[in-house]
């Protein structure tokens, strides 16, 4: 599946002729009863569709598709999400209601905040074998502790190995430590971009916690590594300013402050090209982060850019 190039977008709600399927209860409490398919109808995708080009002859005297030079549409590409306790299949499920194609998670729990070294192996090999059981539809981050002594290892293992496609970086060390500059140097040569919680609190900033400064700082230490600024710094305009003009940092739409009027100061001042989708799946509700980029009103293609064009040419560039 795939977002359309030229058909204008559908409204996030649909107005069925019958009633609609709803949850009976909040998703991010529980997901047991949720039930998003309505009754005798088939799945609503909330995201346009365009039909196969193969499927429909050309006309004479029209030009095809390659010959207009027009691309095909990426996959609608979710950067930003979290196995919680075991991958629950209904997350793809939700996905296929909202039109969303491939799900980018960790497996790192947020009531974990120090994970020793056999239980970051363990939930990367696990990360692994969920991507292997669900080709194209899951790509996984490896977690990576800066600290520990093994942590190169982890890299290669991760990409080499468990067929995973960056790294996810979270409160072990501020990213500009200088713990983190050879995972940075390594993370270039597989050309692997590195996920970072990056938040900016009035008065709970946790211990090591990332900050947008913290990130322009290994930014410019490693112009030729990816950076993704998970949250958009948390405090949005107070954050984007570092990252404004840094050919190698993106940053993400996830968090729960983040509405659609922050998408689309973000898409102004860093560009369409340097902002990514992303939900904080199990913490954050997949179908209200993707509405929030349905609402910022962006045109077509700096739509298809944040959805997912833009991480699908990271996604490519990785070197396994």
């Amino acid at each position: 599946m795939a977002l359309a190039a030229s058909t204008p977008r559908m409204p996030l709600v649909p107005k069925p002729t019958s009633g609609i399927g709803v949850p009976s209860r909040n998703w991010v409490v529980g997901m047991e009863s949720w039930d998003m398919k309505p009754p005798g109808r088939e799945p609503a995708h909330f995201l346009p569709r365009r039909p196969a080009e193969s499927s429909r002859p050309v006309p004479p005297g029209c030009e095809t598709i390659e010959e207009k030079g027009i691309m095909e549409p990426m996959p609608v590409i979710d950067c930003h999400g979290h196995v919680g306790a075991g991958f629950d299949e209904r997350l793809l499920h939700q996905a296929d209601q909202l039109g969303v194609d491939t799900l980018v998670l960790s497996n790192i729990s947020m009531s974990m905040r120090w994970p020793d070294e056999a239980e970051i192996e363990r939930r990367n090999a696990e990360m692994g074998q969920i991507v292997a059981a669900h080709p194209g539809r899951v790509e996984g981050y490896a977690y990576v502790n800066p600290r520990h002594r093994n942590a190169l290892d982890v890299i290669r293992r991760g990409l080499e190995d468990q067929g995973l496609i960056g790294l996810k970086l979270w409160i072990a060390t501020t990213i500009d430590d200088a713990l983190v500059d050879p995972i940075a140097e390594l993370a270039a040569e597989y050309n692997a971009p590195i996920l970072a919680h990056t938040w900016d609190k009035v008065d709970t900033q946790l211990a090591h916690e990332t900050r947008p400064a913290n990130l322009e700082n290994a930014a410019r230490r490693h112009p030729d590594t990816t950076f993704i600024a998970a949250h958009m710094g948390g405090r949005v305009e107070r954050g984007l300013p570092h990252f404004v003009g840094l050919p190698n940092v993106y940053v993400d739409t996830c968090g729960t402050l983040i509405t659609a009027r922050e998408v689309a100061l973000t898409v102004e001042r860093v560009g369409a090209d340097h902002t990514l989708f992303g939900s904080d799946l199990e913490g954050g509700c997949l179908a209200v982060n993707v509405g929030k980029v349905l609402a910022a009103d962006l045109d077509q293609a700096d739509f298809d850019l944040v959805m997912g064009n833009t991480m699908h040419t990271i996604l490519q560039g990785v070197r396994r």
